[in-house]
């Protein structure tokens, strides 16, 4: 797995001038990670997050959590790099990319790591009526 994450790292560092993937202390920073698998049992949100459980019709339960930015703010691109860099740097597995077509001015970005233990979810959702970013960092597991 570690060879697909080098192949694809020139990629995401051409993806978004933004982009600093493998920023130094990222591997041993893994408290909103940590503290996103745990919500569950300890109810207790990462710093500055407004979370949620959730449960889909297909067996899946977990966690997302948000974090809210200025509109389209530099400030908003980096916390989602840095995020995304903190779950690939603090659990191993598959890397998918998602941009979906959303009404105009919004946008949605997305970025999911499978893994043995479950899916991690990044994603920016622009709202331009409201004026604000939103940076989600979402975990899921199979409830059977």
């Amino acid at each position: 797995m570690l060879e697909r994450r080098q192949r694809m790292l020139p990629y995401v560092l051409l993806s978004s001038s933004l982009v600093t993937y493998c920023q130094e202390g990222f591997a041993e920073d893994c408290h909103q990670v940590e503290e996103i698998e745990n919500y569950v049992t300890l109810d207790v949100a990462p710093k500055g997050s407004l979370c949620r459980r959730y449960a889909s019709l297909q067996s899946y339960v977990g966690v997302s959590c948000f974090w809210v930015h200025p509109f389209r703010s530099t400030d908003a691109d980096q916390f989602f790099e840095r995020i995304w860099a903190q779950v690939t740097n603090c659990r191993q597995g598959e890397l998918f990319w998602e941009q979906k077509n959303v009404n105009h001015p919004d946008s949605y970005h997305q970025r999911k790591l499978v893994t043995e233990n479950g899916t991690y979810r990044v994603s920016k959702k622009d709202k331009g009526l409201e004026k604000r970013t939103l940076i989600f960092l979402s975990f899921g597991q199979s409830g059977s």
